[in-house]
């Protein structure tokens, strides 16, 4: 993967990404060289497809070094030198608010919510961001090590839709393909200039150990012999001052695979290989590493990002297949909603959009549908009789608008607990995990998903089918409905509980027998009342 990319190269990476002529794209500038390589880039991309709108610079001054507004406009320069407009965004920070929690986390959050304002106000439906293959390979040790499910290891998506106040923006990543190494010869064989931020070599920041990690450890002396590799790694020689590094870098190593990609094609018999035989295995491999780092100088690195991408990219492809199941039985289960997250749409108008052929379809047998129809509405004409008949039937279709009309203020979800209780197929357990963390989040409120171990309690309680108990965590309170034996299951926030009981005792008696019952309860206790209030009369008369 050495070398400078090539036009074609990275003209197809913008095609891949879905980029027309006509869009209008902004670019994040920092000034480092992946930002500064993706703006040449997009300068140039735009010369290939003619497209006569210029690409807008968004620099953002963070405010957090004395220098940084300095840096700001002189990336603002070189962007206007290149042919691009330009726009500096400046953060105002609140007093504490980088005193509180991690800067980093703070920054990332402050810069990301400028730049799709920034978009919105100036009608650019792209964002282009630089992440590269290195910051796809952190990013997904970053939520390994911290336990993420499938869907977190799937990491940052070429392509992803983000809602501002201004309307919907595209943000797009088409480098996530080329190597840091790419892209800063790239800039070098261009005569571009750019700029290294110093927090990114701070080791205080877990995102920047990890960096460091996957670019110091694979030029250890147990890897690489002892033979410096690269211009910014640390000088390991064969003196025997550093034999003790050697030690200490060498002893993990040489039990673990030599890259992550035998270990997938091998399964689980690598588990069953002596440690002697993986050592053998990784000093074999390093000195036929060491051959092609002598061509281009980062090869370790680039083959462990390699592996750590092709990992991610099986993760993304099993969570996208899981994200289609989690929708679906979204769309079943979820009966009535107020979270826009949930709002059920229909599966045959998805359908039909994707598949026009099943429109047309749709039209040559619409006389059958028709008469379908209206033998269906015959059917629900009888149904209401029959009901109208029999005083004890619950109308359940009636009794969920009923609900959820009194409780349209409230973030709320009304689901049937018959669909997260089957399980035809291993992963449906993982689809049921995803879905209730997914309702979980959109009733509460909140920014992340709940805990996994709140979904897989939830998720106990539904397995039979129906719901028993109350379940509280998540930020939400679940319990089922009355006279329902458990089929169908309230979802409201844990803090509005109050408000809810409130609202439901508005509700319209459930059926007709019980509509007799109350009001024959009603007239019990205002004769009570009545005959109460007589008494008193009489005993005051008498006194």
């Amino acid at each position: 993967m050495g070398g400078v990319p090539t036009l074609s190269r990275y003209v197809s990476a913008f095609r891949n990404c879905g980029l027309r002529p006509s869009d209008r794209l902004a670019v994040a500038l920092s000034g480092g060289p992946d930002s500064m390589a993706l703006a040449s880039m997009t300068l140039r991309w735009q010369g290939v497809v003619k497209s006569e709108q210029a690409p807008l610079a968004l620099i953002v001054d963070h405010k957090m070094r004395p220098e940084s507004t300095e840096e700001a406009q002189a990336v603002a320069e070189q962007a206007a030198q290149l042919g691009m407009r330009t726009s500096v965004l400046t953060i105002d920070w609140s007093p504490d608010a980088l005193a509180q929690g991690d800067r980093m986390v703070a920054a990332r959050e402050a810069r990301y919510a400028a730049l799709l304002r920034a978009c919105g106000e100036q009608g650019c439906g792209h964002l282009l961001l630089g992440h590269h293959a290195g910051d796809q390979a952190e990013t997904f040790l970053l939520r390994l090590l911290h336990a993420s499910g499938v869907a977190g290891l799937a990491c940052m998506p070429a392509v992803a839709q983000k809602r501002t106040e201004c309307g919907v923006v595209q943000v797009v990543r088409p480098l996530l393909s080329f190597h840091k190494a790419e892209l800063e010869q790239y800039c070098r064989a261009s005569g571009l200039r750019f700029v290294l931020d110093p927090t990114n070599s701070h080791l205080a920041y877990h995102r920047n150990r990890i960096r460091h990690a996957l670019h110091e450890y694979p030029r250890s002396p147990a890897l690489s012999g002892g033979d410096t590799v690269g211009e910014a790694g640390p000088s390991f020689t064969h003196g025997r001052g550093d034999s003790q590094a050697a030690v200490q870098w060498g002893a993990p190593m040489a039990s673990l695979p030599t890259t992550l990609s035998e270990e997938v094609q091998e399964g689980d018999s690598k588990a069953s290989r002596s440690s002697s035989s993986a050592s053998r295995s990784s000093s074999s491999a390093s000195r036929s590493s060491s051959n092609s780092d002598s061509s281009h100088g980062s090869g370790h690195s680039q083959s462990i990002v390699s592996d750590l991408l092709m990992l991610q990219r099986r993760c993304q492809a099993y969570a996208a297949q899981e994200q289609k199941d989690t929708q679906r039985l979204l769309q079943r289960a979820v009966l009535r909603s107020s979270c826009s997250q949930l709002q059920q749409q229909s599966m045959q108008d998805e359908d039909s959009a994707q598949h026009p052929q099943a429109l047309q379809q749709a039209q040559r047998e619409r006389p059958v549908t028709r008469f379908k129809r209206e033998r269906g509405l015959d059917h629900l004409a009888r149904q209401r009789v029959w009901a109208q008949s029999r005083p004890w039937f619950i109308d359940w279709h009636v009794r969920l608008d009923q609900v959820a009309h009194v409780l349209q203020p409230l973030p709320f979800a009304l689901l049937a607990a018959g669909h997260f209780g089957r399980e035809r197929a291993p992963h449906q357990n993982q689809v049921a995990l995803s879905a209730l963390s997914r309702i979980l989040q959109a009733v509460s409120g909140s920014k992340y998903p709940p805990p996994l171990a709140h979904a897989l309690q939830l998720r106990q309680m539904l397995r039979p089918g129906h719901m028993g108990g109350t379940f509280t965590g998540g930020g939400c309170l679940v319990r089922r409905l009355p006279r329902c034996k458990g089929r169908f299951v309230l979802c409201i926030p844990v803090d509005q509980l109050r408000t809810a009981e409130q609202l439901l005792r508005q509700l319209p008696p459930i059926n007709a027998f019980e509509e007799a019952r109350q009001r024959a309860k009603a007239a019990a206790q205002a004769e009570a009342a009545a005959g109460f209030q007589g008494g008193e009369a009489d005993a005051q008369g008498q006194l």
